[in-house]
């Protein structure tokens, strides 16, 4: 079994390079075009995608519909897969504020209010051991966020906590894991 993964398409945050969270905000026109692309490119190099699954944040579902009309695959929602909640530090922060940048880096930080990386990590994880069980299933697609996108990341990958905190995985960019059964 292959893992796909996607951050979902451009919005004004992150066209700003400012903090969204679990802030519900919309595609772009762009967005809505690279989610297209994605699609695109996924008919195109004949990737075999069973099952699509979706965080329920507007952004992500919005890519993840797009898709799945393209591909003709429904998606499924799940709440495990919403983005990392920044608390007070939500829309009205940039990205490389320095005391967003400290509060992010410290796993156990609820971010004032917000979710904890560990708290992300214990619903990413569980969501992860759930669907990855089987390496017979078929091929599945993610649509996430860039902290849900760091995640599954370390699921697969030895990282340090510096390349952590570095990674960023473009907007509707496909990362591709392989499963293997234990």
């Amino acid at each position: 079994m292959r893992l796909y993964l996607t951050r979902h398409g451009e919005t004004e945050y992150s066209l700003n390079n400012d903090v969204c969270g679990s802030t519900d905000c919309p595609l772009t026109d762009k967005g809505r075009e690279q989610a297209k692309d994605l699609a695109g490119y996924i008919m195109d190099t004949g990737l075999n995608i069973g099952a699509i699954y979706s965080s329920p944040l507007v952004r992500a579902r919005e890519t993840a519909e797009i898709i799945s009309k393209a591909i003709s695959v429904p998606y499924i929602v799940d709440n495990r897969l919403r983005e990392q909640s920044c608390g007070a530090y939500e829309g009205v922060t940039k990205r490389d504020d320095q005391e967003f940048k400290t509060a992010i880096q410290q796993f156990a930080n609820r971010l004032k209010g917000g979710d904890s990386a560990l708290q992300l990590a214990q619903r990413v994880y569980n969501f992860l051991d759930e669907i990855c069980v089987d390496d017979e299933k078929s091929d599945s697609l993610i649509v996430g966020h860039a902290c849900v996108c760091k995640m599954v990341h370390t699921y697969f990958t030895e990282i340090t906590n510096d390349e952590y905190f570095r990674y960023l995985q473009g907007t509707c960019t496909l990362v591709e894991y392989e499963v293997r059964s234990v």
